[in-house]
């Protein structure tokens, strides 16, 4: 992840221009609660925010495994043949991170 997060080097220079980026939410899931905490990223989740909350129905998705009721958001993308619309859960990992993935309910 760090690899990555290095591989595409600077895009302008700092204070011209801004851009989204989901690296520090990647880095804060893995490189700090997980080495602060020697837990993963997904108990640390469970244990600390979601049962002392109560959010009984509230995870990080996994892509192999069947999520009941889960909502699929769509993306939209115009393209030279007009306006597409892609599900965009398949855009993520395997398995969601602490930049995406995560699920809940209203009651939750």
């Amino acid at each position: 992840m760090m690899a990555f997060a290095r591989g595409d080097g600077v895009k302008f220079e700092p204070g011209t221009q801004w851009a989204y980026s989901q690296i520090g939410f990647l880095v804060l899931g893995k490189n700090v609660i997980e080495i602060v905490t020697g837990a993963s990223y997904y108990d640390y989740l469970r244990e600390h925010i979601f049962t002392p909350a109560g959010m009984a129905h509230t995870d990080i998705y996994q892509l192999n495994l069947v999520t009941p009721d889960l909502a699929v958001g769509y993306g939209r993308k115009t393209t030279d043949n007009g306006v597409v619309y892609r599900k965009n859960l398949f855009r993520y990992l395997l398995r969601g991170s602490s930049a995406a993935g995560a699920y809940s309910t209203r009651e939750s």
